[in-house]
């Protein structure tokens, strides 16, 4: 029998809160470079800029037509980069984290649909300003 995992809304809900929690005044790593297979795995490439999270990091979860949402729950400070590279992937840690440490979860960036994170620009000079524009992450019922 294949694998069929489903979970509720309120439990989708509850799951992208706890991360959220995690995520309350951490941090944000901008990478140029190969995202990892998954996010135990240690990063690795040239990392551009890091982002304060704020507390809250992310507005409360909330589900409909199975997919629970979350999204940022106020604007990050922008910074300025300390490297020079393509901003390719990001990773949320959570405060007192290792930069390259397992993170709470990464994901693509880029400046249009398609991304999980958008910035105003992916080429990333040093001493230029890095801003975020948007970052939402889903869960849908199927706990994937």
């Amino acid at each position: 029998m294949a694998y069929n995992l489903q979970i509720s809304d309120a439990l989708a809900e509850q799951m992208l809160n706890a991360i959220n929690a995690l995520a309350n005044g951490g941090f944000i790593d901008i990478w140029a470079g190969t995202q990892p297979a998954n996010c135990n795995t240690t990063a690795s490439g040239t990392p551009l800029a890091t982002l304060t999270l704020p507390n809250p990091a992310f507005a409360a979860a909330t589900a409909s037509g199975g997919v629970a949402s979350v999204s940022l729950a106020s604007a990050i400070a922008s910074v300025t980069a300390g490297a020079t590279g393509a901003a390719i992937w990001f990773r949320v840690h959570k405060s007192g984290d290792a930069h390259t440490a397992a993170g709470l979860f990464d994901g693509t960036v880029g400046t249009g649909s398609g991304y999980d994170l958008l910035m105003n620009s992916t080429a990333i000079s040093s001493g230029a300003t890095v801003a975020i524009s948007a970052l939402q992450f889903s869960l849908n019922e199927s706990g994937t």
